[in-house]
């Protein structure tokens, strides 16, 4: 005797699910960058002009940051993907809703100035962003004011989880309210 799982059970469930597929998704990345990065180049020092500007550990330690970072933003991500299907009344008002929101957010964060920090839009790897992956290439090519400040990372690295489970929580409760 099987028993259905309620609505709410249910967001909750692939929310969850979001976490091995985010874990995933940069793994696979990361190890296809890798594999091609090491196909055509050599992971070195950062030099410039026969100066080492950054060392090879130091560039593998941002690196790290960098994607410790990224996970809780992606992992919103899934979360506000979840809220907008539940709202949505079908496949391609949630694909333009969701896209849109991400875009329109990314567009206009800038006017949020120090409060876009609260928005895991601000840290989420998109067009024109600002998030720790695009800072981390800023500090592969040498720039000197690339990198995230330690309160912005702190901040990446708690403002998506909460909003995450808001939005979880809103999206669960936004099917439960809505007929099937």
């Amino acid at each position: 005797v099987t028993r259905s799982v309620s609505r709410a059970a249910l967001v909750w469930g692939r929310a969850l699910l979001g976490v091995p597929l985010v874990l995933a998704v940069v793994a696979l990345s990361g190890a296809g960058a890798a594999a091609a990065a090491g196909t055509w180049y050599e992971f070195g020092p950062l030099v410039e002009q026969g100066y080492e500007l950054m060392s090879r550990e130091e560039l593998q330690h941002e690196l790290a940051r960098a994607l410790l970072a990224v996970m809780p933003t992606l992992l919103a991500l899934w979360c506000f993907g979840l809220l907008v299907s539940s709202a949505a009344r079908s496949g391609a008002g949630a694909l333009l809703a969701g896209f849109g929101g991400v875009f329109v957010a990314g567009l206009f964060d800038e006017l949020l100035g120090e409060g876009r920090a609260w928005l895991f839009t601000t840290f989420t790897p998109a067009f024109g962003d600002s998030s720790a992956m695009a800072e981390m290439s800023g500090v592969a090519r040498g720039l000197s004011d690339a990198g995230l400040s330690a309160a912005l990372y702190d901040m990446n690295l708690l403002v998506p989880l909460p909003e995450a489970l808001l939005m979880t929580a809103l999206a669960g409760w936004i099917l439960t309210r809505r007929s099937l």
